[in-house]
């Protein structure tokens, strides 16, 4: 039995007689991105684009199941291995093994302009990436953006990613992703007598009122925030 995604894909694509190429336009991916999944490079693959792959060659349930499998202990393992580099540099204790966790990446969020999202459901192409969620953050909903936009700043920056919690109620002054309508931004939220307030950390931005009655819909509360250099 193949041992890795690689493996997985390459006997499949073999059998069907397909080339790299083929199967990556089939795909849309690039081909080189799909060379990388059948020579399994380091950096796992994206769920998105396995499930692509999978939808192209045809895979069964239980095939498919397998490499999803597959991608989940690659993640963990890359996972790891990341903070284990940086306990050797910064002296940080990497999780245990029964303590990893992640969460899908959702594409970006914007913390200044308006983007389209409809709510906890999210179509399975807007997953991009996962990120390690920490054991604290217990929200078997939560789910990551990465943050476009400068609304936020200092706290927040461009390239940063946010963990958000659909279950985990926010007070008044804490950043939330909102929705209203099928727009969602990313802002610190305030609860007035009959009114709620969004804000901007970025003096530049004006702030965003809202009536009560027609009060927009809160995603969750941001419950991490990831720096990125």
């Amino acid at each position: 039995m193949e041992k890795t995604i690689g493996e997985v894909v390459k006997t499949v694509r073999l059998k069907k007689k397909l080339t790299q190429q083929q199967v990556a336009e089939k795909a849309n991916i690039s081909q080189p991105y799909y060379n990388m999944i059948e020579n399994d490079r380091e950096h796992p693959p994206t769920i998105y684009a396995i499930e692509k792959v999978a939808d192209v060659l045809d895979f069964d349930a239980e095939r498919r199941k397998r490499l999803i499998k597959l991608l989940e202990i690659k993640r963990i393992k890359y996972e790891q291995g990341r903070l284990d580099k940086q306990k050797q540099r910064f002296g940080i204790r990497p999780p245990k093994s029964d303590e990893c966790r992640f969460v899908p990446v959702l594409g970006h969020i914007s913390a200044d302009k308006l983007i389209g999202f409809t709510g906890r459901e999210y179509p399975a192409n807007w997953v991009e990436d996962c990120e390690y969620c920490p054991p604290e953050i217990n929200d078997p909903l939560a789910y990551s953006w990465n943050v476009d936009g400068d609304s936020m700043e200092p706290k927040i920056s461009p390239g940063d990613r946010v963990i958000v919690s659909p279950n985990t109620k926010a007070k008044t002054g804490e950043v939330v992703a909102v929705d209203q309508e099928g727009k969602q931004i990313l802002k610190r939220i305030h609860f007035r007598v009959n009114q709620i307030v969004l804000t901007s950390d970025n003096p530049k931005y004006r702030p965003i009122f809202w009536k009560i009655k027609n009060r927009p819909k809160i995603l969750g509360k941001v419950v991490r925030i990831i720096k990125r250099p």
